[in-house]
């Protein structure tokens, strides 16, 4: 067998292997790769499975999170939300919008969506960020304590799991991106719930200025929260 006959069959399994996943297998598979730093290889591939699939919820909602620009994204989460309102993904995409619209203070979208996630997927792991996200950006102000402002200190936090062993995984993750990241227990709707939060800084807008460095870091949207 020749060099070329060896590397066309390479190729050839290469492909092969490819579509023999399904668009849920492959999504699934992809977001961790974008995770561990191959966004640029997902995104070579990504035509190819929208060619396939251009209407998949699994592949609409992969090339949301492949997008730079934020609007693009938005705009295929809404379609996904629109389209597919019991798919798996749409409890992601829904909590991604209300990320979004909370943190332009547009509090009408991010509390339609928000309410729109409670009802259709009240026992998602992605409500719990949801709420953190619209009690630190748009929350009610009666709904706030009053604050003392010598004593505050702020971090990002970038994820909120249901068990320690979730958290300690997104910890080590961050760990591999130069990210020291830890651990705080919270209380969300009478449950303990582990936060894993990035820095301590002195104000809100020292947080909020380290806020595009992180996400950049981390491939996530992180949020202003009061450190204890």
């Amino acid at each position: 067998m020749t060099h070329t006959s060896i590397v066309l069959l390479g190729l050839g399994l290469l492909v092969s292997s490819l579509w023999a996943q399904s668009p849920t297998e492959y999504t699934r598979r992809s977001l961790l790769r974008i995770a561990s730093g191959e966004l640029d290889a997902v995104r070579r591939e990504l035509p190819d499975w929208l060619a396939r699939y251009p209407n998949d919820p699994a592949i609409l909602f992969l090339h949301a999170a492949t997008l730079s620009d934020a609007q693009q994204a938005v705009a295929l989460y809404e379609r996904l939300v629109r389209d597919f309102p019991r798919s798996e993904w749409t409890d992601d995409a829904l909590c991604r919008l209300v990320q979004y619209y909370a943190l332009r203070r547009d509090s009408l979208r991010a509390s339609q969506f928000f309410e729109q996630l409670r009802r259709d997927f009240p026992t998602s792991d992605f409500l719990p960020l949801a709420w953190e996200v619209l009690r630190t950006t748009i929350g009610s102000p009666a709904e706030t304590p009053p604050r003392k402002a010598a004593a505050e200190r702020y971090a990002l936090q970038v994820g909120l799991f249901r068990t320690r062993e979730l958290a300690e995984h997104e910890v080590e993750r961050l760990r591999r991106r130069r990210l020291r990241a830890t651990i705080l227990e919270k209380l969300w709707q009478n449950q303990l719930h582990f936060a894993v939060i990035v820095g301590d800084y002195s104000s809100r807008e020292a947080a909020e200025k380290s806020r595009a460095t992180v996400a950049a870091q981390c491939r996530c949207q992180p949020i202003v929260v009061e450190r204890p």
